[in-house]
């Protein structure tokens, strides 16, 4: 009897079995909690180990950065990004050379937010793609549409997390030279049921549907994490209006900060580490006033920190010629590795798991999100009361420097 993986901590959930099996013999469920796993209908196998040959959650083929950058896209729309909007930039680019793009979105689906990896063909396309989205998307059969598009010669930039771009590899076992990959610093992934119990619950407060969500807005600029979303009323038609919430407001947004939510295998990652399977690897840029201040234009720098940083590694010479012959809208200036991975702790080591996490799905199988808040509050008011304190000394201190200047 075949199985795709040994144990729960070695799967990603990426799909890439499910996409090569011809048979239809294998389905992405949900666990008891809502983590996806592939589920073999064994009425349906035929032996053929396919699934097995295309897995690639301890990838062979990981490359070494090659070159590193600090980078920041010169439009006005960096402020629908995230961090410094080099993934908006590469994408349109793509796009204005007649290639297709594919990154997670948020689509409705049955009446919940779904997170999803969708095709874009046009630049308007791209915008839903832009943003953080702190939740696991559904690859679905877009590793289908990828292979389909490659070998029409078509040119394909394949964003998304490092093990969905791995499973992205294995499950095309060939190289192309018409295909560019690129892949996100990536914390860990909390479920998509997790999310539309945090969106439902939001809703009901709001008294309204979710159309949009976005966990990094600027609103507050670049590292506040304030999160932002559009919303109708559910009793009026027609009219969106958008909000926005900070930090504070959202449990969900503090528990995946804290890595208590995750997926079991993102506590035992293979690809948190400088050893990427993609050309090129994005993220925040954090650390950058302190290591180089001098790069801020309030310091006669090329980089407004304020619209957000991002740092780039590039990781193979085919994502070295795609940013050398298309960085026309990107300030880009070299940055050592070292310096990158000081701040972003995932290039080094998986996220820490957390000592209440068993206790948090037990919370949420009994309560949803409510559930969820309130052992959250149970557990960590030590630690929020710590943080509340922290936070009203520093803003005390910052009031008095501010009086002793004058």
């Amino acid at each position: 009897m075949i199985s795709v993986y040994d144990s729960i901590d070695k799967c990603c959930g990426c799909g890439a079995c499910a996409q090569i099996c011809a048979h239809k013999a294998i389905t992405m469920m949900d666990d008891e909690y809502g983590f996806r796993y592939p589920v073999i209908e064994q009425s349906l196998c035929v032996d053929c180990e396919l699934c097995q040959k295309v897995c690639n959650y301890q990838p062979v083929d990981k490359k070494s950065p090659i070159v590193t950058f600090v980078a920041q896209r010169k439009s006005k729309e960096i402020f629908k990004s995230a961090s410094g909007g080099v993934f908006a930039e590469l994408a349109t680019k793509v796009i204005e050379q007649g290639g297709v793009v594919y990154g997670c979105i948020f689509v409705r689906q049955n009446g919940v937010l779904r997170p999803i990896i969708a095709e874009a063909t046009t630049i308007a396309d791209v915008e839903p793609m832009l943003g953080s989205k702190y939740v696991q998307s559904d690859t679905y059969d877009s590793y289908k549409k990828v292979k389909n598009r490659l070998k029409k010669g078509q040119m394909v930039l394949y964003s998304g997390v490092p093990c969905q771009v791995a499973g992205l590899k294995g499950f095309l076992r060939k190289d192309y030279d018409n295909l560019l990959t690129l892949d996100i610093i990536c914390h860990g992934t909390p479920n998509e049921r997790f999310f539309q119990s945090y969106i439902s619950d939001l809703e009901s407060k709001i008294r309204g549907t979710i159309t949009k969500f976005n966990f990094r807005g600027k609103i507050k600029g670049w590292g506040d994490f304030a999160y932002t979303y559009t919303y109708t009323y559910t009793d009026i038609k027609g009219n969106e209006y958008n909000a926005w919430g900070c930090l504070e407001d959202s449990v969900y947004y503090k528990m995946f900060l804290a890595s208590s939510i995750y997926r079991e295998s993102c506590y035992h990652c293979p690809f948190a580490s400088i050893h990427r399977s993609s050309d090129i690897t994005i993220g925040d840029c954090w650390g950058i006033d302190v290591e180089h201040p001098e790069y801020d234009t309030k310091q006669g720098g090329v980089f407004d920190f304020k619209k957000g940083i991002s740092c780039v590694l590039v990781n193979t010479e085919q994502g070295s010629n795609f940013i050398e012959t298309n960085d026309s809208g990107l300030v880009l200036s070299r940055i050592s590795l070292d310096s990158v991975v000081r701040y972003n702790h995932q290039l080094s080591r998986p996220s820490y798991d957390s000592p209440y996490r068993k206790e948090y799905y037990q919370a949420f199988l009994q309560g949803k999100y409510s559930g969820l808040k309130k052992k959250y509050y149970q557990l960590e008011w030590k630690q929020i009361l710590k943080s509340k304190i922290y936070k009203m000394i520093l803003d005390g201190l910052i009031h008095l420097i501010h009086i002793v200047k004058k």
